[in-house]
């Protein structure tokens, strides 16, 4: 976390900092389980233009690669992001 946080800080006082978001999901959810859910894990999007606080919804990666692709105006990549839900929370 102390190299996210370093890396956040970095890209915040850059001038690319306008024009940036950074998607952080864990690569394994199965390995750290919580008290509530083992299939739960944490992900974070990180921009100046997301709103503050916590969501609370269910997320996979072909969420954050169809939010991707629609920044990014790319269309659809694949049927997997083109049944993936946009993160516009």
């Amino acid at each position: 976390m102390l190299a996210l946080g370093r890396l956040i800080e970095g890209l915040a006082k850059s001038p690319f900092w306008k024009s940036t978001v950074v998607f952080v999901a864990e690569d394994d959810a199965q390995v750290g389980p919580d008290h509530v859910d083992s299939h739960r894990a944490p992900m974070l999007v990180i921009s100046p233009y997301t709103k503050g606080g916590v969501m609370h919804r269910f997320t996979n990666t072909t969420d954050v690669i169809a939010t991707m692709a629609e920044i990014l105006k790319l269309g659809n990549l694949s049927q997997f992001d083109y049944f993936g839900t946009p993160l516009h929370d």
